[in-house]
């Protein structure tokens, strides 16, 4: 009989597609001589945006500027390695750049394990 005290199996990490997004923060200057700031994360929502502002004779301009965002929700909290958790063992952590937007990189403090957040696949440039 096995027992099995704790599974080290890595969990699923998803793909960069999965945890980038894009945001849109947007300023739009009005006749009258103040601005207004906006933020919108759905390309749908910009085009409104874009279309109101366009056919406004109350705005003078517009701006927007694109921002990309990691959701961290899913990084991972502990070594897959040797199962130490990262908030008692601060890892080593760093950034790689990549196409896809880039990717956090942590190694144990323990075991020297190390792992990618979000997890390289095939279409990224590294």
């Amino acid at each position: 009989m096995t027992t099995i005290l704790m599974d080290l199996r890595p969990a699923t990490v998803p793909a960069p597609a999965e945890v980038w997004r894009s945001i849109w923060d947007i300023t739009v200057t009005w006749r009258a001589g103040c601005d207004s700031r906006l933020v919108v994360d759905d390309p749908a929502k910009l085009a409104t945006v874009v279309l109101r502002c366009s056919t406004d004779p109350r705005v003078v301009g517009y701006r927007y500027d694109r921002h990309d965002l990691l959701d961290m929700a899913a990084s991972p909290a502990t070594c897959f390695g040797c199962g130490e958790p990262y908030a008692l063992a601060r890892p080593r952590h760093w950034w790689r750049p990549c196409d896809c937007g880039g990717h956090h990189v942590y190694e144990c403090a323990a075991c020297a394990h190390r792992q990618t957040y979000p997890e390289v696949v095939p279409t990224c440039g590294i």
